[in-house]
């Protein structure tokens, strides 16, 4: 086998293993099944290719069998949980049961990342002990929640003096709706302050934009992540508001900022 197909074996025979535990801590059957094929048909060394041909055929046939029982499994479970934790508190969730909470919260950072990576950024230095932190990215500018308020700022300033006092706009509060706002800046930016300062340079303004988030998840909030005929998968992130309170979690702010050139 050449180094390449090495390489790609062992990736989804990784993969195949990190479902399969995904699907034990979360208890579910229909999960468990095809994850266990995947990994024995990408298992990096062995024989009996034939029979692990087999194995690799039936785990991708079944995926679609076991999508629905799948998401019914985990929806249960996650009920189960939410349910013990709000009646008992932190000390009715176990250890398997705040390693099945941490395995969804990183499988969803990791699942958003190429999609949403800002959200995904956020949820993902959760598990990291930090101060405050900060990116340069002008996303935000993306949802007109952000960006009307801005430009509206921005068309106010006047002729720039040179030497002149810099210009404030904000801290303002910024409130997502999810489904009709750009969800790449909701997902992320739910709710943020947006702020920014007009400096006066050569032949206009530099405008030093930021809007902040703070990082953490509330003590109950039923968030509806995708739908799959008709069985919705909603996660309870009161969920991971337990892993905080647990300290497995750790809140912080997250400041995205950019800078716009204006010319006048």
């Amino acid at each position: 086998m050449s180094w390449p197909l090495r390489v790609l074996f062992a990736a989804l025979f990784s993969l195949a293993v990190a479902l399969f535990v995904f699907a034990v801590l979360w208890r579910s059957p229909s999960m468990a099944l095809p994850a266990a094929l995947g990994a024995f048909a990408t298992f990096p060394r062995g024989t009996l290719r034939p029979f692990r041909a087999v194995c690799w055929a039936v785990s991708f046939a079944l995926v679609p069998f076991v999508l629905k029982p799948c998401l019914a499994e985990q929806r249960a479970r996650r009920e189960a949980l939410f349910e013990a934790y709000t009646a008992k508190g932190l000390p009715a969730l176990d250890l398997e049961d705040r390693l099945a909470i941490a395995a969804l919260g990183l499988a969803m950072g990791g699942i958003a990342l190429p999609i949403f990576p800002e959200v995904a950024q956020e949820q993902l230095l959760l598990h990291l002990p930090s101060e405050d932190r900060s990116r340069e990215s002008d996303f935000a500018l993306g949802s007109e929640r952000v960006s009307a308020p801005l430009n509206t700022f921005i068309e106010s300033l006047p002729a720039p003096v040179p030497g002149g006092k810099p210009l404030h706009f904000g801290p303002r509060r910024v409130v997502f709706t999810y489904g009709p706002d750009d969800p790449r800046v909701a997902l992320a930016l739910n709710p943020c302050l947006l702020s920014a300062v007009a400096t006066p340079v050569e032949g206009g303004w530099r405008v030093d934009a930021e809007v902040a988030v703070e990082v953490e998840y509330p003590p109950s909030y039923p968030l509806q992540v995708f739908s799959f005929r008709g069985e919705p998968y909603i996660v309870e992130e009161g969920l991971f508001y337990a892993l905080q309170e647990a300290g497995w979690y750790h809140p912080y702010t997250m400041t995205w900022r950019w800078t716009q050139q204006v010319s006048r």
